[in-house]
């Protein structure tokens, strides 16, 4: 088997914000997709992520849908850090809307969802949530950023996938 193929399959690259008392929490994921016109979501997370044990409790969760443009130190603080050790949003420019915290530049959109329910996949979590709110700001990005997709990430940026990542592959 080529496991190579598999990237092949389209990601984009997306904050998931959750809130942790009155600390925002969140962690880099690749995969949040549409599954139903009527506004179901479904998001896959490690359960090693300190923010999946914060989802699990809360039930609710922000998508911050990254550009391009976004810094790399954006993704290494949200990506690369432990939330169970630092307070992943301190250094970047965010706000709180609807009690979630987004990010405040290089967005192309924002979901809010509500966790319906969800399917152990072993190693990660599927959570499916419901829609309760989508909008884009045109101060966060320019009308004609385009989204970061998993395969930029690997080519232009040229970063690995963190062991907690879905696509994760050891060297």
């Amino acid at each position: 088997m080529d496991p190579a193929v598999l990237y092949k399959l389209s990601y984009g690259l997306y904050a998931v914000g959750v809130m942790e008392g009155d600390i925002p929490q969140g962690c880099i994921v690749n995969t949040v997709f549409q599954v139903t016109a009527a506004g179901l979501i479904a998001l896959s997370m490690s359960k090693d992520n300190h923010t999946h044990g914060l989802l699990q409790e809360t039930g609710r969760f922000s998508v911050s849908i990254l550009t391009e443009d976004t810094p790399a130190k954006t993704i290494g603080r949200l990506g690369y850090t432990s939330g169970a050790s630092v307070h992943k949003f301190d250094g970047l420019t965010y706000d709180l809307r609807d009690g979630l915290p987004i990010l405040r530049a290089n967005c192309a959109g924002y979901l809010f969802c509500t966790v319906t329910g969800s399917h152990d996949a072993g190693t990660h979590t599927v959570f499916f949530a419901t829609l309760d709110d989508a909008c884009t700001d045109d101060t966060c990005a320019p009308k004609d950023s385009p989204v970061m997709t998993y395969e930029y990430y690997h080519k232009v940026i040229k970063a690995k996938a963190p062991k907690n990542a879905p696509t994760y592959q050891a060297n």
